[in-house]
């Protein structure tokens, strides 16, 4: 897995205003009228404009000019005049204060440049070219100063930002997309030994390509060290993160905006329960001016919330290249789907300020959805008489983890097994019904331990508890629509082995090696029998 504005390309303000107050350079020629001099037909030139999808460009005239050359050769204007966008009106000489303002301005800041020219010497209505599309080459324009931008709402939801620019006409123009966008990614969190690995790309966006064991190419992955990434598995009712991240473009033009907003919008699937914000945080600083939707209550699930800062520049004056990470909590329900299902999804995407020329408010960007998958797994159980015939109720077990911890569990007629219990519930253990078949339903992977408390009534309790593994490993699809798993369950071959015992009713000991009942196990509803190490596995590639 898987951003604000684009840049306001200004190109070079003003190159800079190398303005001549020259008066009007007329060429001799011959005229109908002896005595007459008549005036060189004025060149024109053409704009062509950033060839980016989705924009549509607007052209301001703010001053028109002659092309001329000072003593040293440089390109200038000369006989400059109010344009048809200017302040001043349209045709008349622009005054000699007004161009030295203008070229004072050279090494100021974009936003300074900005905001200095648009309405105090461009007035943005009634364009001088209108509606013309990204990529179009605009002919037939006279030398001057021109403004140009992005129609005003025709970027609104679109994952892109505006650009503007303020050029010098004295030839032919090529104007280049240099506007860059905030980046989202959402991603949830996973033990550090359970976590995908991280795929390895090369500097110019294309995988890197390392030769396995088998001696095929295949892209390096690496450990992930912190256990971020788009996929994870948990047991239900056990509490883990999700993590946010916008990432603004390090871009000088982001001054321009004097307000800056961001929306984050999360959208949980039913299997998935909020617990609370952990974090808000800009730069590594702590974010308290956002607004949480009221929906995102604890205990809510399948639901869509939002978290909205009005104005990032509130906490941070200076946001280029800045990080804003939202972490929250949350957990699977018990009508998380096992094992071979994507169902577990948390979907987000985030809205951002995209046109500074109003401030940073009304205009907002949208980019594309991010998805993260969240796995669990179940294994099922029968308690058996030592030939199989007949299976025991009346057992009773607990599941211990790797490190000895109990997982507390309690039975749900909901998901027709035993499940990890939530914080307000007691566990009650596992106790086999009639039959002697029972689910765990909802553990993560890694190695447990099966103990048996209690024998049924005329068995010999079990002293050897039974170790059982479920190795997974798990990654999002190249598409970023659906994620990959591949989960294996073992459990060790003594669990398998028929004991030979005397049924008699009342205590027993066993026979060395001997149990008073056989654990039969299968994964995902396969009954599995005989003597040895079972492994069950399943591969999915799954799509939205």
């Amino acid at each position: 897995m898987k951003k604000t504005l684009k840049q306001l390309a200004i190109a070079t303000l003003i190159s800079m205003m190398t303005i001549s107050t020259a008066m009007p350079a007329f060429a001799d020629g011959e005229g109908d009228t002896p005595g007459v001099v008549t005036p060189a037909p004025a060149p024109t030139y053409s704009i062509t404009l950033p060839n980016e999808t989705g924009h549509t460009y607007e052209i301001y005239q703010i001053f028109t000019g002659d092309y001329a050359k000072d003593e040293d050769g440089k390109e200038n204007l000369s006989n400059v005049k109010w344009g048809q966008n200017g302040t001043g009106t349209a045709g008349e000489d622009v005054d000699s204060a007004t161009i030295e303002a203008i070229k004072g301005l050279k090494n100021s800041p974009h936003a300074t440049i900005v905001e200095s020219i648009v309405g105090t010497y461009a007035t943005l209505t009634n364009p001088y070219k209108s509606e013309q599309a990204a990529g179009t080459t605009v002919t037939g324009i006279p030398g001057g100063y021109y403004l140009i931008k992005d129609k005003d709402k025709s970027l609104e939801g679109k994952d892109t930002s505006a650009t503007l620019y303020i050029i010098q006409v004295i030839g032919n123009e090529t104007l280049e997309a240099k506007a860059d966008k905030p980046t989202f990614d959402k991603e949830v969190q996973d033990e550090v030994g359970d976590a995908e690995k991280h795929k390895v790309f090369n500097e110019d966006g294309t995988p890197k390509m390392v030769i396995d064991e088998n001696g095929n190419s295949v892209q390096q992955e690496v450990e992930n060290a912190d256990g971020w990434g788009e996929t994870a598995d948990h047991e239900i009712n056990e509490s883990f993160r999700f993590r946010l991240t916008a990432k603004i473009p390090n871009n000088p033009d982001m001054d321009a905006y004097k307000r800056y907003n961001l929306k984050f919008t999360d959208t949980m699937s039913e299997e998935v329960t909020f617990e609370e914000i952990e974090s808000v945080k800009a730069g590594g600083v702590d974010v308290t001016d956002y607004v949480l939707s009221t929906n995102a209550q604890k205990g809510a699930s399948g639901i869509t919330w939002t978290l909205e800062i009005p104005n990032l520049k509130d906490t941070v004056e200076d946001i280029k290249g800045l990080e804003v990470v939202v972490v929250y909590k949350a957990h699977l329900n018990e009508s998380a789907k096992r094992g071979n299902r994507d169902d577990n999804r948390n979907t987000g995407y985030l809205e951002y300020s995209n046109n500074p020329n109003i401030g940073g408010e009304g205009e907002k960007g949208k980019t594309p959805d991010d998805t993260v998958f969240v796995f669990t797994y179940e294994f099922d159980n029968k308690k058996t008489n030592e030939d199989r015939t007949e299976g025991l109720s009346g057992a009773e077990f607990k599941l211990l983890r790797e490190d000895g911890t109990e997982v507390g569990l309690i039975y749900d007629s909901s998901v027709g097994g035993y499940r990890p219990v939530k914080e307000e519930e007691t566990a009650t253990g596992i106790t086999t019904p009639n039959g002697g078949e029972f689910k765990i339903v909802g553990v993560d992977a890694g190695t447990y331990k099966l103990q048996e408390t209690k024998a049924p009534e005329g068995y010999n309790l079990r002293t050897t508890p039974i170790t059982i593994v479920i190795s997974a490993t798990h990654s999002e699809n190249a598409d970023g629509k659906g994620a990959t798993t591949t989960f294996s369950h073992t459990a060790d071959d003594e669990a398998f082995t028929t004991n030979t015992i005397v049924n008699n009713k009342g205590p027993e000991l066993p026979e060395t090696g001997g149990m008073g009942t056989t654990m039969i196990y299968s994964v995902g509803g396969l009954l599995v029998l005989g003597a040895g190490t079972v492994l069950a596995s399943r591969k999915r590639k799954l799509l939205k």
